[in-house]
């Protein structure tokens, strides 16, 4: 997602969002208070879903005021810091399309998308989906994997070459 946001200048966004995704639960529901917390919540709502709701967040009295978890804002904001560290030394480029071009949200979803392609892929023996990480073959976990043109997984598991 990261190393692809450049191509859709969309990196800091995606920077945030990475970061966003990376920490415990943003929002705030305590028993007491769940209507109005979920009322709260869809103050931030995107039309487009979630992940584009996490970039309409964001000291302390505003978050409690708005069912927010301070600390986890805190958290994301010292893993974004060391992601723009790391994008820097890896000189990928830190764009934004302005807010008000037409194509601000598509380039975020085209970003967000371009992350859940695996590279390397190849098709193995017995129509096995493989993928090669650092010489090792893997496969997607049996439960997560959905035979078809496109290949979605929640997790890879090792291949022993005697399996």
């Amino acid at each position: 997602m990261l190393i692809s946001s450049p191509e859709f200048y969309c990196s800091n966004e995606i920077l945030s969002l990475t970061a966003l995704l990376s920490v415990p639960q943003l929002f705030v529901r305590p028993a007491a208070a769940r209507k109005r917390a979920d009322e709260m919540k869809d103050l931030f709502a995107h039309q487009d879903g979630d992940h584009l709701t996490m970039l309409n967040e964001n000291p302390k009295q505003w978050c409690h005021d708005h069912f927010l978890s301070f600390r986890a804002l805190q958290q994301a904001d010292n893993v974004r810091l060391q992601l723009r560290r790391i994008m820097e030394r890896e000189e990928l480029e830190l764009v934004s399309t302005p807010f008000e071009d037409k194509k601000y949200y598509e380039n975020i979803r085209r970003a967000l998308a371009a992350g859940f392609f695996m590279p390397g892929r190849q098709e193995g023996q017995f129509g096995q989906d493989l993928r090669h990480r650092q010489g090792q073959p893997e496969r997607a976990a049996p439960p997560f994997h959905r035979p078809g043109p496109g290949l979605r997984v929640g997790r890879l598991q090792r291949v022993c070459p005697d399996e």
